[in-house]
């Protein structure tokens, strides 16, 4: 891992190098401190430990990282009561909190929610307006008007 990263810091034109390990669950905290430093030396951007979560362990970890910032998973896959608060992830140098799932699941309420609308009522319950706004998220106007250019020969 720690070569991928030296190559991978080495080649990169503007690619943030996020170093990873899950080491605690299988190889213990100290494994994790080990690697995160390596991980570190090796050049990485911010380091992101799996599973580490106590106030102690970050303060552990961030002692080894050499200044770089930490990365934290906050997912609801997780076990949420083992999560740390933001204030102490920002104490203890957490630079990057990342929520992988929560937009997953809240999609997946939407779905079901609608589905359940199509089969009592026959409708989503959406309209026009709706798609407008789900257009305009995606910023399709500006693609198509894009494309429109390029195909004239424009740029």
């Amino acid at each position: 891992m720690v070569a991928k990263i030296r190559i991978a810091v080495a080649e990169r034109t503007s690619a943030l190098v996020i170093a990873r390990t899950d080491a605690k669950g299988v190889d213990g905290f100290d494994a994790v401190l080990e690697r995160a430093a390596a991980y570190a030396r090796a050049g990485a951007d911010l380091v992101f430990a799996e599973g580490v979560y106590s106030r102690e362990e970050l303060t552990a970890l961030r002692g080894v990282v050499q200044g770089r910032p930490l990365m934290v998973n906050l997912s609801e896959a997780g076990d949420a009561s083992a999560l740390p608060p933001i204030e102490i992830a920002h104490e203890a140098g957490v630079g990057l909190l990342i929520h992988p799932v929560s937009a997953v699941l809240a999609a997946a309420e939407g779905i079901a929610e609608t589905c359940r609308r199509l089969l009592s009522a026959g409708s989503s319950g959406k309209g026009q307006e709706d798609w407008k706004a789900f257009t305009a998220v995606l910023g399709q106007d500006d693609q198509l008007e894009r494309a429109a250019r390029l195909a004239a020969g424009e740029s």
